[in-house]
């Protein structure tokens, strides 16, 4: 009996290693380092990982966070409080959960990305192109009036 209890131990034990890995997985968001200095330096970073990156107050006028592919940069749960991404080429980024506050939008291409959750309260949209590929109208402020 004592044995099949000692070697029951590291089968539990990797059993929750599995299982909390698995429940943890989808929530620690770690952008790559090299991303974001690829970004500062070239102002272009295609199909870069900077989730979770604090770019806030960040100078990204005219940045390619685009791709020729279908996947554009991942920007999920980055803090872009107060950035300037006007002219920005963000199509087919993933914006999921994060924060655009104050953000300068001003003609920047939103077009299929993904805004779920994003928070754009005081953001101005005016002249940027929506997910579905409409243009904000002037005085989209905080929303993206069609």
């Amino acid at each position: 009996m004592k044995r099949k209890y000692i070697l029951a131990r590291p089968v539990i034990a990797i059993g929750i290693v599995i299982i909390t890995s698995f429940f943890t997985a989808g929530i620690s968001y770690a952008f790559e380092p090299a991303d974001l200095q690829k970004l500062k330096t070239t102002g272009s970073c295609e199909k870069c990982d900077l989730s979770g990156a604090n770019l806030t107050g960040a100078n990204l006028t005219g940045a390619n966070l685009t791709s020729a592919s279908m996947l554009g940069a991942n920007l999920t749960n980055a803090n872009l409080t107060g950035a300037n991404l006007s002219g920005a080429d963000l199509n087919q980024a993933t914006l999921i959960g994060a924060n655009l506050s104050n953000a300068n939008l001003m003609g920047t291409y939103l077009t299929n990305s993904n805004l779920d959750n994003v928070t754009l309260s005081g953001a101005n949209l005016t002249g940027a192109f929506w997910n579905d590929g409409a243009k904000c109208k002037p005085g989209s402020i905080g929303e993206c009036k069609k």
